[in-house]
């Protein structure tokens, strides 16, 4: 499991949901790019296609009660889940990883270091645009 926390002024203008939107949605069109494609080709995710209000980049999105929402996506080697939680001034991002096969640990192990780069960049550019 790994968690990422922001904490900045105005952070309740927007609810959880659209904190992951703008994380993801409105990142610049290159990291979109590099993010899903690691997510499919890398990871193996099944991922929703195109824009929906029930999807969130391709990721199944469900309401786990006020102010947080989870994010969603499976593949035959793991599930992964994104969960983002505003509380006051904060913003919780915390991704699980839960293994299905033996080959998906050292997979996730390729992968861990560019999501441990790239979500607190997304997670931070967000807070600055809003």
């Amino acid at each position: 499991m790994l968690a990422y926390a922001v904490t900045r002024d105005g952070v309740p203008c927007m609810d959880a949901e659209q904190w992951a939107r703008t994380a993801w949605e409105d990142a610049p069109k290159g990291l979109r790019w590099l993010m899903v494609l690691g997510w499919r080709l890398v990871l193996g995710l099944q991922l929703e296609g195109g824009r929906s209000p029930h999807t969130v980049l391709g990721w199944r999105l469900t309401r786990d009660g006020a102010g947080t929402v989870a994010l969603g996506a499976h593949s035959r080697l793991l599930a992964a889940h994104n969960v983002v939680i505003v509380r006051g001034s904060e913003v919780i991002w915390t991704t699980v990883i839960r293994y299905r096969h033996a080959a998906a640990r050292p997979l996730w192990g390729l992968t861990e270091p560019v999501h441990r780069i790239l979500l607190p960049y997304a997670l931070t550019r967000a807070s600055e645009r809003r």
